[in-house]
C-alpha cells in the first residue's frame, strides 16, 4: 500500500510541477519546453548540481522517461536514478535558463530525453 501512495503521490507531484509551468509561462525557450505528459511516476525526473555553488555555477539535469517504471530504459539503467538528489519532476525554465546539452533517444531508447541547463546571467 505504501508504494501505490508514494506513486500517487509523484503522479501529483509531476502534474502541479506541470500546472504552475503551464498557468505561469515559465517556458522561456521553444528547444526545451517542458514535457507535458509526465502522468507516471518516474517519467520526469530532476536533479540539481552544485545548487551551494554562486550564481551561475548551478545546473539542473532532466531525464524524460516515456513509461516511467514500466519503460525499457528504466528496466535497464533505472539504477542510474535510484538515489537523491534525483526526483520526479522537471527543472525550472525561468531559472535553468540555458540548454548546456541535450540528447535524443539516451543510450539507444527511442524517445528518452536528457537535458542538462544551465542559468544564463
Amino acid at each position: 500500500m505504501n508504494n501505490r501512495i508514494n506513486n500517487i503521490i509523484a503522479v501529483l507531484t509531476c502534474m502541479i510541477v506541470l500546472l504552475v509551468a503551464s498557468t505561469t509561462n515559465t517556458v522561456v525557450m521553444a528547444t526545451a519546453q517542458v514535457n507535458k505528459n509526465c502522468t507516471l511516476p518516474n517519467e520526469c525526473l530532476m536533479s540539481l548540481t552544485n545548487p551551494q555553488s554562486p550564481l551561475g555555477k548551478q545546473h539542473c539535469q532532466e531525464l524524460v522517461n516515456p513509461g516511467g517504471f514500466d519503460s525499457a530504459y528504466w528496466k535497464d539503467r533505472g539504477w542510474k536514478y535510484t538515489n537523491p538528489p534525483w526526483k520526479n519532476g522537471t527543472c525550472n525554465r525561468t531559472e535553468f535558463n540555458y540548454v548546456n546539452k541535450h540528447i535524443e533517444d539516451l543510450d539507444g531508447f527511442s524517445g528518452v530525453q536528457f537535458w542538462i541547463f544551465g542559468i544564463q546571467v
